[in-house]
């Protein structure tokens, strides 16, 4: 019988602070491939003291390790480390940190402005807004959705914009690379807001993160089907709302967004929209027309 080899041990976690000359040699109480289990040490901040960032504070320290790849780092393979809870500065015990993004949702899970495809249309409508993982795939088609329905994807906080598109979420998980999704019906994005700061209010300025789809390259989109009339110029209104051109196309086409017109009708006059259970009845007394180009 060959004997059993034993793992050699992960170098001990040490840290330092140059700035107040402090050292931590920091215990290793539970480790796998998706958690990583540390002794806090007493007199030490979790996570970044908001009115004096200069503080030393585990998650700082460790991030650092992380990136000038010290050799307790180097030898576990760590590239991403993200806490989903705090201990208070007095307070020594365990604190769990995800090695990788799903392990975050799922452990802070445990614990405890929307904008339309254009990022310059601000929908005035009420949307679900939420951090989650993972989804469920949206009914394509036809469906009878129902408002207040169960959100996909076992959320950790949730919100809904207001009319002006406004929201606020509460209780998010500190950290980098935390999940975002905006949803308003069958719209839905998926993205991620680079860095949460714990213990203080996190501002989104960038646009892009909270808008709605374009094309479905980004995201979920509805099927829409659009009838040419001669009215209203509403296949010209389209690209101005954000759905980008590649996505406008004629029967047999792929294309969330497909246009049609009547025998008796030709050209791009003007057009009426239908969506859900309308859109296949129309679609089926309709001819093709040829798909308007965007502007």
């Amino acid at each position: 019988m060959s004997e059993r080899v034993p793992t050699p041990a992960a170098p001990p976690i040490k840290l330092s602070s140059p700035e107040t000359k402090e050292f931590w040699e920091i215990p290793v109480v539970f480790e796998d491939e998706h958690l990583l289990g540390i002794s806090k040490p007493a007199r030490l901040l979790t996570s970044p003291d908001r009115y004096d960032p200069n503080r030393p504070n585990l998650i700082k320290l460790l991030h650092t390790g992380v990136a000038q790849g010290k050799p307790w780092a180097r030898a576990r393979g760590l590239t991403y480390l993200s806490n989903a809870h705090r201990l208070d500065f007095e307070t020594t015990g365990v604190l769990l940190l995800a090695k990788n993004k799903p392990a975050l949702v799922q452990l802070a899970n445990l614990f405890g402005s929307e904008w339309g495809p254009s990022a310059n249309d601000r929908r005035h409508v009420i949307s679900a807004l939420l951090y989650v993982y993972p989804l469920q795939d949206l009914t394509v088609g036809a469906s009878c959705d129902r408002c207040g329905a169960p959100l996909s994807g076992s959320p950790i906080v949730k919100t809904l914009s207001d009319e002006h598109g406004h929201f606020v979420l509460e209780n998010v998980p500190a950290g980098t690379d935390i999940p975002i999704v905006v949803q308003l019906g069958k719209w839905r994005r998926v993205t991620t807001i680079p860095m949460v700061a714990p213990c203080q209010e996190n501002v989104l300025t960038d646009k892009d993160l909270t808008r709605l789809p374009r094309k479905r390259s980004e995201g979920d989109m509805p099927k829409i089907a659009v009838t040419l009339g001669a009215c209203d110029q509403i296949s010209c209104m389209l690209p101005k709302v954000g759905i980008d051109s590649s996505e406008f196309g004629v029967a047999g086409q792929d294309r969330a967004v497909t246009f049609y017109s009547t025998p008796s009708q030709s050209g791009l006059a003007g057009a009426t929209s239908a969506t859900g259970r309308g859109a296949s009845t129309c679609a089926a007394a309709l001819t093709p027309s040829p798909a308007p180009a965007g502007r």
